[in-house]
């Protein structure tokens, strides 16, 4: 109705009052778009992925706060993948998520960001999952020193949404070399000792090819052409190749990781000499996957000599008879492997009148009593002569010297 100007006869007064009631705000939780998720820019397996802020992934969320000036957030419930996701609040320090869980949230500003940083091994799809949080509860983290909470449901009133997003970030796989892992240990090799394993303990290892195309083993340091070799039984399909010009067993032939292992393990080492050189060897072994080389994984060989005997020659030498003293019969020459033997020299029968004495160091003898030498009383001598060695233990040879 119209009440006109009221009073007097009329049904309404001329007189007006005022009705008031205060309406008090409460916090209406954020909400972000249920089951929605965001993807970030992917990296690959050996690349730290670049930093992400909050805000975009609630932005990607489609993020909504019905409060006036509210402020943006999130609570991180959970995450998967084999590497590490890490928060900062400045993009130079960063910090794992540490252990989230549905009632152990991660809470991190609008500004902060979020990264990945891959295993190093695999490819896989990582993810996290948040809830929106409007900071009105709750301590933000900072650099170094994450802080939790528990969201609880989330809506109402709360500081969180009831409604969950993903983030999700791709890694892609590179190809990682396969390893070789030797025995740390120095392999002890004594002069004559037969073929000898270089290193039944090594180890092969691939994380993402499960066959191998082939491997070297080289004698890298101080290889004795002619005298090392190394050698192979060919196995499993795998064949051996040994290059006595470079010191080189190459093995070829696509076979699994497995069966690598046990080709390198059963390689050989052998030294052909009576008198090898004493310089450790350096064993150098390489796998390969096809696209990738292994680092090169070192055994080292120390070897010891043993000592090798001497050798004389039985002689017959002629002299005029009454040769004077001094006179040189002839001279005995050892031969000995071990070319840095020094050698003495002793005639040890048939020189019980001293008619002849040999230089203990050169195997020249000389006639010592010219009077002994008729040739019609003695014909003929027979002298028995020993060569020995200096080496440990000494060895001896003797011959017939006519």
């Amino acid at each position: 109705a119209d009440p006109g100007a009221g009073g007097g006869t009329s049904a309404y007064s001329s007189q007006s009052a005022t009705g008031s009631l205060t309406v008090t705000s409460v916090n209406d939780a954020p909400t972000v778009t249920n089951g929605s998720t965001v993807v970030l820019s992917g990296t690959d397996e050996d690349t730290t992925s670049g930093g992400t802020t909050v805000s975009t992934l609630l932005s990607g969320a489609s993020w909504a706060d019905v409060d006036a000036g509210a402020l943006q957030g999130i609570a991180i419930t959970g995450r998967t993948g084999n590497g590490t996701w890490q928060y900062s609040t400045d993009g130079v320090t960063w910090t794992g998520f540490g252990a989230v869980t549905g009632s152990n949230a991660l809470l991190l500003t609008g500004t902060s960001q979020v990264r990945y940083v891959p295993d190093g091994q695999n490819g896989e799809t990582a993810t996290f999952s948040y809830r929106a949080w409007d900071r009105t509860s709750g301590t933000a983290s900072s650099n170094g020193t994450p802080s939790y909470a528990d969201p609880g449901a989330g809506g109402g009133t709360s500081a969180y949404s009831s409604q969950s997003a993903t983030g999700s970030l791709t890694v892609t796989s590179v190809n990682d070399a396969p390893v070789v892992t030797t025995t740390s240990s120095t392999l002890s090799y004594t002069e004559n000792q037969a073929a000898t394993v270089i290193d039944p303990g090594l180890t092969v290892g691939d994380v993402d090819n499960t066959n191998l195309t082939g491997a070297t083993v080289t004698i890298s340091g101080n290889y004795a052409s002619g005298q090392d070799v190394l050698a192979f039984t060919n196995q499993l399909g795998i064949t051996g190749s040994w290059n006595a010009g470079t010191g080189a067993l190459t093995l070829t032939g696509t076979a699994s990781v497995a069966a690598y292992q046990s080709a390198l393990r059963s390689v050989t080492y052998r030294n052909l000499s009576d008198d090898p050189s004493l310089l450790t060897r350096t064993i150098r072994l390489v796998s390969h996957d096809g696209l990738a080389a292994s680092a090169p994984a070192t055994r080292n060989i120390a070897l010891s000599a043993v000592n090798d005997p001497p050798s004389l020659s039985d002689a017959q030498f002629t002299i005029p008879e009454n040769s004077v003293n001094g006179f040189v019969v002839g001279t005995l020459a050892a031969t000995d492997p071990d070319a840095a033997d020094v050698h003495t020299y002793s005639i040890t029968a048939g020189n019980s009148a001293g008619a002849f004495t040999i230089d203990a160091a050169t195997g020249v003898i000389r006639v010592a009593n010219s009077g002994l030498l008729d040739f019609e009383t003695t014909t003929s001598y027979v002298l028995t002569v020993r060569v020995a060695d200096n080496g440990s233990p000494s060895l001896a040879d003797s011959a017939m010297v006519t």
